[in-house]
């Protein structure tokens, strides 16, 4: 398959974990390093599909990628029988960070990976630099990888189309190209061949069940850059009310799922603007923003002004604490700051 653009693709490297496990991953790019672990995926196979190289070239020309393949995919071990995924995972990205001598790192994920963030974030607290939260899952959620499966399975066979091809469409959507669609369907292809797949997603399926963000988001100190789905906004909004240091946008969808070339770019370059400064470039009003509140929010911000914690705010006003974090959440995006203290900033300068 023809390279996306002119970067040709990084050759796969392999570290080996303290329990001694070989995880395989990929580097490429210049600049701070951003770590993408987001599920096992295929750390080589991946920048040569279309909609997936893209993001990650577009990445790697203004930072430097490192794609980490967990254990459990197809050129990585299999997973441990005898640890879970949110423990694992850990071992796996430490094993590559220490491998590559990384002093400092800014790290992504996507959807229920929220968790090993966090995780990630507390644990390695002096070397993780900054977090990207996309679309992020923070509630338990029921899921069941084999009879996922076995439906694109019964449908491939009612519509006599190979299930691969149907995935590949479930995933990217109607709009997807047919380059787009072949591409990740090779990629669904080799990934479901690897022996050890699915034992990986019924560690995947266990974690998704066990989902706890929040007792991890309020010890996590690095500035966060959370997006939100566009939809369904409510657990990124949770998330970002969470986090101390957070700037919250919104997004469709996770860049990976994307077939837009200029919105794959634009989400790239977010990415990477946040790695490289801290925040997301972006054109704010004169206005300081206050007057964009609603009644509530305006509420809210008072208490927060006078340095009330979320519960503290939720007892003031009668209201859950969840509710709290969302209006949090709303009005640091409305006012763009990006914590407490820009928040009251802003309160105290009208």
């Amino acid at each position: 398959m023809a390279v996306i653009g002119v970067m040709s693709p990084p050759r796969l490297r392999f570290a080996r974990t303290t329990d001694g496990g070989r995880v395989a991953y990929s580097v490429a790019g210049n600049g701070p390093a951003l770590v993408l672990f987001t599920a096992p995926a295929n750390a080589a196979l991946e920048w040569e599909t279309p909609n997936v190289g893209l993001f990650l070239e577009a990445l790697a020309s203004r930072v430097t990628v490192v794609r980490i393949e967990v254990r459990g995919g197809p050129n990585s071990d299999p997973p441990p029988f005898d640890l879970k995924l949110r423990d694992y995972a850990l071992l796996d990205v430490a094993a590559v960070v220490n491998e590559l001598g990384l002093e400092t790192y800014a790290a992504a994920v996507g959807g229920s990976w929220a968790e090993q963030l966090a995780d990630l974030a507390v644990h390695d607290a002096a070397r993780v630099s900054r977090l990207v939260f996309q679309l992020p899952r923070i509630f338990p959620c029921e899921s069941d990888w084999p009879a996922s499966v076995r439906l694109h399975d019964e449908l491939a066979a009612t519509y006599q189309r190979d299930a691969p091809v149907l995935r590949a469409l479930a995933y990217l959507g109607p709009s997807a190209s047919r380059e787009q669609l072949e591409g990740f369907e090779r990629l669904v292809r080799v990934n479901f061949a690897c022996p050890h797949f699915p034992l990986f997603h019924q560690k995947a399926d266990e974690r998704n069940r066990e989902i706890d963000v929040s007792s991890l988001a309020a010890r996590v100190r690095q500035p966060s850059l959370v997006f939100a789905s566009r939809s369904d906004p409510a657990e990124g909004q949770q998330l970002a009310g969470q986090l101390a240091d957070c700037e919250l946008r919104y997004a469709d969808m996770v860049p990976f799922r994307m077939v837009i070339p200029d919105q794959i770019r634009a989400a790239a370059a977010e990415v990477a603007s946040f790695v490289r400064t801290g925040s997301v470039r972006r054109h704010l009003e004169a206005t300081s923003g206050t007057n964009l509140l609603s009644a509530r929010e305006h509420e809210v911000l008072a208490q927060l002004a006078t340095g009330q914690s979320n519960s503290e705010i939720a007892d003031a006003l009668g209201v859950s604490r969840s509710t709290v974090a969302r209006h949090v959440a709303n009005l640091y995006s409305k006012l763009g700051v990006r914590n407490r203290t820009e928040a009251t900033a802003r309160y105290l300068g009208g």
